[in-house]
C-alpha cells in the first residue's frame, strides 16, 4: 500500500492519506502491544468480576473470583460489596451482612452498599433493620427510585402502610417507567420483592481503571512489550517519504510526465505544470511557438499518458484500490482497499471478530470463504473499473 502511495499522490488530500498511512503504520507497534495488553486485561480478575456483577451473576465461578480478590485487595469496599450482592443472591445472608458491613466500614457514604445490606435484612425477614438501611440509602442518594421502592416494601410489611404509600409514591415519581414494570411483572404482590442495586457507571469505570492500573496499563508498560523490528521499520519510513518527494510522481507534470524544474516551481499547486506546457499550451498558445517543438511535446504526452495508464493498471492488478490512488481517485482507492482487506482480515483472525454472526455462517470455514468471496469480488470490480477508465 505504501508503495502504491510513493508513486501517486499530488494533490492534499492523497498527501493527507499517506501522512495518515504513515502515522498509522508508526503506530502499528504500539498498536500491537496494547492489543496484547488489553487481551490480557480482558482476562483479569478483578476486570471481569465488574463485568458479571453488572450482569447479576452469583454462580461458583463468580463467587469464587470475588472471594480471591477479596484476599487480594482487603481495602477495595466496590469488591466486598459485589461480594455481599453475590452471596445475598445465592441465599448465604450470615455471609452478605459480613461482606456488606465490610464495605460499608470502608465507604460509609455509598448508598448501594446499604440497599443491598438491607435487602439481606428484609430477606432474614429482619423488617426494622432494612427499613433503617433503606432510610439511610435514601438519605444518601434521594434521586434512586429503588431505595424509596425498597423502603415501601419494608414499610407495608410492617403494616405501616401510610408511609408504605407515601414511599412508594416517592419512587413511582422518580422513575415511573421502571416501577411500573416492577408492578406489572408482580401484580399485586410488587411489595414482595426488593430491589438489588449495582455498581453505578462512575464507580464500574473507576473499579476498571483500578483493573487496569494492577495488568500494568499505562505508556511504560507498553512501550516495554514493544517489538524493536517493526518500530525500527516504521521510522524507515521518514527517509522514504523524503526521497518520494523528491523523485515520485508528485513532483512530475500531470500532462506529460515531465519532471518539474526545482528552481521555477519549488512550490507546487495540485494540478501544476511543467514550465514546457505553460509554455506551449496556455502562455504561448499558438502564438510563435514552433510547429515541431509542439508536435514534440504532443506525442511526449501521448506515451506519458499510455505509460500512466498501463501503470494503473498494474497497481490494480497488484493491489485492490491501487489503480484509483495511483490516478488520484484517493476516497475510491481507500474505500476499495478498506473493503477487501477487512473481510480477509476478519476470515485470518477467525475467533477475533464476529464473522460468523454477520455473515449468518454456521462454521468458521464457511465464514472464511464468504470473506474471500467478497473480498474477490471488491476487487475484480476495482479492476474492471481501472481497466476501462484508464
Amino acid at each position: 500500500f505504501w508503495t502504491v502511495l510513493f508513486f501517486s499522490y499530488g494533490s492534499p488530500a492523497e498527501r493527507t492519506v499517506h501522512v495518515l498511512f504513515l502515522v498509522f503504520t508508526a503506530l502499528v507497534p504500539l498498536w500491537g502491544a496494547a492489543l496484547e495488553q488489553g487481551n490480557a486485561l480482558l482476562e483479569g480478575d478483578l476486570f471481569r468480576a465488574v463485568v458479571e456483577h453488572r450482569d447479576g451473576l452469583s454462580d461458583d465461578a463468580s463467587v469464587a473470583r470475588l472471594r480471591r480478590l477479596a484476599e487480594e485487595h482487603p481495602r477495595n469496599a466496590a469488591v466486598w460489596f459485589m461480594l455481599g450482592t453475590a452471596e445475598k443472591k445465592r441465599g448465604e445472608y450470615a455471609e452478605a451482612e459480613k461482606s456488606l458491613r465490610r464495605a460499608i466500614s470502608l465507604e460509609p457514604d455509598r448508598a448501594a452498599f446499604y440497599n443491598n445490606l438491607g435487602n439481606t435484612y428484609f430477606a432474614l425477614r429482619d423488617l426494622k433493620r432494612a427499613e433503617e438501611n433503606y432510610a439511610k440509602a435514601a438519605e444518601l442518594d434521594a434521586t434512586r427510585a429503588a431505595f424509596y421502592y425498597n423502603l415501601a416494601a419494608a414499610y407495608r410489611e410492617q403494616f405501616l402502610l401510610n408511609k408504605s404509600d407515601r414511599a412508594f409514591s416517592r419512587a413511582r415519581e422518580l422513575d415511573p417507567v421502571r416501577v411500573s414494570g416492577y408492578v406489572e411483572i408482580l401484580g399485586p404482590s410488587y411489595n414482595r420483592m426488593v430491589v438489588d442495586e449495582t455498581l453505578d457507571t462512575r464507580a464500574a469505570i473507576r473499579e476498571m481503571r483500578l483493573a487496569l492500573a494492577s495488568a500494568g496499563w499505562g505508556w511504560r508498560a507498553l512501550a516495554g512489550r514493544v517489538r524493536p523490528l517493526p518500530l525500527v521499520l516504521a521510522l524507515t519510513l521518514i527517509p522514504l517519504h523524503l526521497l518520494r518527494r523528491r523523485w515520485g510522481v508528485a513532483r512530475r507534470c500531470p500532462k506529460c510526465g515531465v519532471q518539474h524544474c526545482r528552481r521555477c516551481q519549488s512550490r507546487l499547486d495540485a494540478s501544476g505544470l511543467c514550465g514546457q506546457c505553460v509554455h506551449l499550451f496556455e502562455a504561448q498558445a499558438g502564438a510563435g511557438v514552433d510547429v515541431k517543438q509542439r508536435t514534440r511535446k504532443i506525442i511526449q504526452i501521448r506515451n506519458a499518458l499510455d505509460q500512466r495508464r498501463d501503470t494503473a493498471r498494474l497497481l490494480a492488478v497488484l493491489l485492490p484500490g491501487g489503480g484509483h490512488l495511483y490516478l488520484g481517485r484517493t476516497a475510491a482507492g481507500s474505500a476499495l482497499l478498506l473493503a477487501t482487506v477487512f473481510p480477509v482480515l476478519g476470515a485470518v483472525l477467525g475467533g477475533l471478530m464476529p464473522w460468523d454472526a454477520l455473515a449468518g455462517a454456521r462454521s468458521s470455514i464457511e465464514a472464511a470463504a464468504v470473506a474471500a468471496v467478497v473480498a474477490l469480488v471488491v476487487y475484480a470490480a476495482s479492476v474492471v473499473r481501472v481497466f476501462r477508465r484508464a
